[in-house]
């Protein structure tokens, strides 16, 4: 069998170009095997750090429901309708005391009124 080789002719400026794309290429490649091995560490620590979390969480609504279960049980309606009627009575106060410094208001105005009244007959 015979070899059939063909020989091309490469300039040298060709040749040193060539050679400087393959190194830039490595230089490239080294880069993205940086970024994948630095993804691969904070992947890791990312896993272990929601497994700590997870873990926490759970340990966390576990002590919850024990002290759920130690407190005493209160009757929630019963609780809302004591507030309700601690918000209710300090409006109705607040409703009677403006009553009163409006009827209040307007007789001083009438009584200033009145004697200016009394000032210019006067005079």
């Amino acid at each position: 069998m015979k070899n059939n080789l063909v020989h091309v002719k490469v300039e040298h400026e060709e040749v040193i170009r060539a050679k400087k794309d393959l190194l830039e290429l490595e230089i490239e490649l080294i880069k993205v095997i940086r970024a994948i091995k630095k993804y691969r560490q904070l992947r890791t620590k990312e896993l272990k750090l929601k497994n700590k979390l997870k873990k926490t969480t759970s340990l966390t609504l576990t002590s919850i429901k024990t002290i759920e279960k130690t407190l005493p049980k209160i009757k929630l309606k019963e609780v809302l309708n004591e507030d309700k009627q601690a918000k209710e009575e300090p409006k109705k106060e607040e409703i009677k005391e403006n009553r009163k410094r409006k009827n209040r208001d307007f007789l001083e105005k009438e009584i200033e009124q009145i004697q200016e009244k009394l000032r210019a007959l006067e005079e």
